[in-house]
């Protein structure tokens, strides 16, 4: 039976190889996450009569689609941009648009790829195109659990 140093180098190197295998699939996944976002794209269209949303795989073939009449659209919701506290530190979270239209939810911004003025100009637009007045929803700085 080796010495007890022996045993404890042997679950050193365990731990070192779960803590490298949990590392790498953690920044696997974010490698993942961001290379499909590349291939993904999702096209909201506003037409006369309805609203779509169309998620694309390589801009080429519809992997899922929402769509619904716009006598449908109960609501326009804008969520300002906010701040959040996490483990990880203080994180910014953008504004975006929620156009409700019967049991979808048409998000427009919700991964923050525009900005404040343009969030602001694209939610008047529709206001004046739908008619609608929008709700406006300021989430309030949380504090998550560390």
């Amino acid at each position: 039976m080796p010495p007890l140093n022996s045993w404890g180098c042997v679950i050193a190197v365990i731990f070192w190889w779960l803590w490298l295998g949990w590392l790498g699939l953690s920044w696997g996944s974010h490698i993942l996450s961001g290379f499909l976002s590349l291939l993904l794209e999702k096209q909201l269209i506003i037409g006369p009569t309805r609203i779509s949303m169309d998620y694309r795989f390589l801009a080429r073939f519809s992997v899922f689609k929402q769509i619904a009449a716009l006598s449908q659209i109960s609501m326009i919701e804008i969520v300002n941009d906010s701040r959040q506290n996490s483990a990880w530190g203080e994180q910014e979270i953008k504004g975006e648009i929620i156009i409700w239209a019967g049991n979808y939810a048409f998000r427009i911004n919700k991964l923050g790829g525009l900005t404040t003025p343009e969030t602001a100009w694209l939610s008047g637009e529709l206001e004046d195109w739908l008619g609608l007045q929008p709700y406006i929803r300021q989430i309030d700085e949380v504090d998550t659990v560390r």
